[in-house]
Formats: structure tokens, sequence, C-alpha cells
């Protein structure tokens, strides 16, 4: 086994204290949890648990030989009290002799915890707020939401249960895009100061079978016949809250572009003169699609054409530099 000091990322002077703070940010980063199916990160993650519990092993044989050097010993709680301490500390350390002060709860006199005790403190099936140190109840709740492209174009209010049983209506902002979170303060789960978590919302916008998003505007390829392109055509195109109609000119070509204006997305924070939100615009790209290869009669049309009325889509490319 590789030193688990280098492992954990610390020297060999490193503390207990070190040794477990540098263990919580490691678990933090390479928990299963984050990072389903990857079994590269679930070696490191257990590489990174054997460590802890090697050294911290260590740590616990060398308070132990210090309390028999010094007549320490475990003070077993009364019958009473037994298992009713909320800071988590089974016993606490205490001189025999009946005038000496018992030392100070810190990290040199906490009993062994597992890893799996301490990452009970990060993990339990829900994430912990970055952004304070909660008790041992007080966590955040995560919820994983999908939603159509529409809805996040356009933004919608959905109701969901958490974890925690909670119904809670969402609001979710216009222009969302995969993976942002909402956080729903105070939301968590509770803990025994009073406090309580957050719940966090991660978006997942669903993958449309035609449309695609850039920014708010919205990403749309047409298909049309031979016949739509080179006589010209008006054809029904979908957007995301309905169907409008689209006027093809003849002799449009795959590739053309067209804008549909106002038809696309919600664009947060911005609004028209009348105070309602303005919308981005949709793009609309045509694609000419040829009928069958079992339609002869195109076939049979297309020879008698080609000899009177073929023309040259490659003149562009340089013959000389192809021989080169």
């Amino acid at each position: 086994m590789k030193d688990p000091f280098q492992i954990l990322g610390l020297s060999q002077r490193a503390t207990e204290a070190d040794v477990k703070s540098a263990f919580r940010q490691l678990a933090k980063k390479y928990h299963p949890d984050l990072h389903p199916g990857d079994r590269n990160n679930l070696e490191k993650f257990r590489e990174i648990n054997n460590a802890h519990d090697e050294l911290s092993r260590e740590f616990r044989k060398e308070r132990e030989a210090n309390e028999a050097k010094f007549g320490l010993k475990r003070k077993r709680p009364s019958a009473a009290k037994e298992g009713s301490s909320q800071t988590g500390n089974k016993y606490r350390f205490a001189r025999e002799e009946p005038q000496a002060e018992p030392p100070r709860n810190d990290a040199n006199s906490e009993p062994k915890r597992s890893a799996e005790e301490i990452l009970g403190d990060f993990f339990s099936g829900f994430r912990q707020s970055k952004d304070k140190e909660p008790d041992a109840a007080q966590q955040d709740l995560t919820y994983r939401l999908k939603l159509s492209l529409e809805d996040a174009a356009m933004g919608t209010t959905r109701r969901v249960q958490i974890r925690n049983g909670k119904k809670l209506d969402i609001k979710i902002p216009a222009g969302v895009e995969d993976g942002q979170q909402i956080r729903l303060r105070g939301q968590g789960l509770s803990g025994s100061d009073g406090g309580a978590g957050d719940t966090i919302i991660t978006i997942v916008v669903k993958e449309h079978p035609y449309f695609t998003r850039h920014g708010s505007n919205i990403h749309l390829e047409l298909p049309v016949t031979v016949d739509e392109a080179v006589l010209g055509a008006k054809v029904s195109v979908p957007t995301v809250d309905g169907e409008v109609m689209l006027t093809i000119p003849p002799g449009s070509n795959t590739d053309s572009i067209f804008r549909l204006k106002g038809k696309g997305g919600l664009i947060r924070g911005k609004t028209d003169s009348t105070g309602q939100p303005l919308r981005a615009d949709q793009y609309v790209s045509l694609k000419v699609v040829l009928p069958s290869a079992s339609d002869k009669g195109f076939a049979k049309m297309i020879k008698r054409w080609a000899g009177k009325g073929s023309y040259d889509v490659r003149k562009h490319f340089d013959s000389s530099e192809k021989a080169a």
C-alpha cells in the first residue's frame, strides 16, 4: 500500500485533525454518489478510505499508550445518561486523582470514529450545504427536476415532493440551462438547533427530437420536398408554443435559413415597451429531402432533365491544387 499520508496529500508531521480534515475534503470530491458508475473513482475513494482508517488506528494506539503511561482511563457513563449525549461522544477521559481537572473534549479526547460515521456527516443520501457547517441532522436535500426544452425556454411552475415528504411549488425561470441549480433556503432537514438545511434543485433538460437551443434562440432543421424547394411553398412549422406558417420562396436550397422573429424562448430580465417579457427568435434551416429510391418515376424524370439542364456544383474546387 502507498504511504497513507501521501494518499491524503499530507506530510509525515500531520496531526490527527489534519488527517480528518483532508479525508473529509477528499471524500466529498470522490464519493461514489457523485460519480455513479465510475470504477476508477470508486477505487480512488477506497484508497482514501483505507488510508484514513490506517492512520486513525495509529493515532488511536498512540492515544491509548499515552493514557496507560499517564494513568488515564475511560470513564463509563451512568446508565441513566448512557446513549443520551448530544455531542456524539460515548465517553470522556478523566484522571483517577479526585483533584485532577478533566482534559478538554478536543480532537485528542474523541473516541475513534469510522470512515462511514465521518462520511455520514456529509453524505446520507443528500448533499450538505457548502456555505455553512450544519449539525448531524441539519442537511441539504437534493432533487433532480426533469424539464422539456419548451418549459426550460419559456419558464414554468412545477410541484415536486422532496425526500422529507414536503410538497413544494418550484418556479422555474425562463432560459434555465441543463445542470443549473435552484437553492430553496430552509427547505432541507431541520437540525437540533432549530435551523434547517436547504433543498437544491438540479435542472435536467431533456433532449428534444427536433429543437435545439442556443441561448434563448431556438433552432430547427426543417425537411422539405424537392418540389417545395424548387417551386416554393407555404408549410407549417412547429415552435415552442404552437405552429406557424412559413413561406418558402422558389429556388430555396438546403441550409437556407429563415428567421421567425419573437418565436424563441423568453429573454430573462428583458421586457418590451408594454412591460411584457421579450422573446428571442427561432431560426429554421432547410433540408431538401429526395424521394425514396424506389420512386422510379422521379429517377426517370431526373435522367431526362440531366442531359439538358445539368449544372456544376463543384466548380469552386481548384483542380490544379487538387492535383498538387
